[in-house]
């Protein structure tokens, strides 16, 4: 049976933020082989719903464009929280498709990450890539710290959890 991939923005059966060919180009400009298409069809399936399942009750705007659509992303009036910037209602925003794209990444093992396992490293060498610095296990109930580029990379666009920072959102009313 074929691979269903569906990277159609705010589609109703979409399962990827990301396209092949924006995935692929992203991994050579890491320095890392291109893949076929399913391997990299399965890598953005499993990644995207990683992202959307973690974040879904993160994200700064909870209004998706059309109830209809499959994932949390492209939303309405989603901003930027440091810079204020609200994002155009039909796209997804490039730190979401990154994050997409390390997750893929680091679950494939690729980066010298195992994200199935977490262990005590502060640092290793990755060939190709230099020194890299992440950190094992934290406490129950949050991501292990070699997860927390996740955070980083989606600052601004979650909140609760952001590159090991609390933030709190506040609004008037009436």
């Amino acid at each position: 049976m074929a691979i269903v991939f569906d990277d159609t923005v705010g589609g109703a059966t979409a399962n990827s933020y990301a396209s092949v060919s924006d995935y692929n180009q992203y991994r050579e400009n890491q320095g890392l082989a291109t893949l076929a298409d399913d391997p990299a069809k399965v890598a953005l399936i499993r990644a995207t719903a990683w992202i959307d399942a973690n974040y879904r009750d993160k994200w700064t705007s909870q209004s998706k464009t059309d109830s209809d659509q499959a994932l949390h992303w492209p939303q309405s009036g989603a901003t930027d929280q440091p810079g204020g910037i609200e994002f155009a209602d039909d796209i997804i925003p490039q730190r979401v498709k990154q994050a997409v794209f390390e997750y893929a990444i680091r679950a494939a093992g690729q980066s010298g990450l195992d994200p199935q396992t977490a262990t005590n490293v502060k640092s290793q060498e990755l060939e190709g890539l230099g020194r890299k610095e992440f950190f094992g296990r934290t406490a129950e109930g949050s991501l292990p710290d070699k997860f927390k580029f996740v955070d980083q990379i989606l600052y601004g666009l979650i909140i609760g959890r952001s590159g090991g920072l609390r933030m709190l959102r506040m609004e008037r009313s009436g």
